[in-house]
């Protein structure tokens, strides 16, 4: 099935460039701070845990249906958003290693929200490149890409709630 190619090589994009974003952090350090520096910019700083849950939850979302509806600039959009979301953690875990930060505290931090935010941001792509297809060659199905970008989202709202309420309990923040 397509869907299921589709989500496997958007997978893989997110993880080879997670790798690419960590070996950016090794090799050329102040490349990857700037860009790290920037995004912490831009980021707000949220006052209570509703607030941040909120403020994860509508970024997530924001980006997820951005990377849908980029799909829509011919099927390309999403390969690009997905990528660079994967570069980003990578350049993040980097320099929390080599900040000083362990493998078990980091995996702590990461995975139990990780494993429904990843496949998300990966299946928001998939539903919005599904779309493209469905419009381009009627090769998908429009009410499929639809109900799984709403997956995508509920994956997200999960992945907001561990990060922000069970995710510092864990790491003991």
């Amino acid at each position: 099935m397509k869907i299921r190619k589709t989500f496997l090589i958007l997978l893989g994009l997110y993880l080879i460039s997670a790798i690419l974003g960590f070996l950016l952090v090794v090799f050329k350090p102040s490349v990857g701070y700037d860009l790290l520096l920037t995004l912490k910019r831009s980021l707000p700083r949220p006052k209570s845990g509703l607030e941040t849950f909120v403020l994860i939850f509508v970024h997530n979302s924001q980006i997820s249906l951005l990377n849908y509806l980029s799909a829509l600039l011919f099927g390309v959009g999403s390969y690009v958003i997905v990528g660079l979301n994967g570069f980003i953690l990578g350049i993040v875990l980097g320099y929390l290693l080599l900040g000083g930060y362990s493998l078990p505290t980091l995996l702590l931090a990461i995975l139990p929200h990780g494993v429904f935010e990843i496949p998300a941001f990966v299946l928001s792509g998939t539903a919005g490149i599904c779309l493209y297809r469905s419009l381009r060659w009627k090769e998908c199905d429009v009410k499929l890409s639809i109900e799984l970008l709403l997956l995508s989202i509920a994956l997200l709202f999960l992945a907001a709630f561990i990060e922000t309420y069970v995710t510092p309990q864990l790491i003991g923040r």
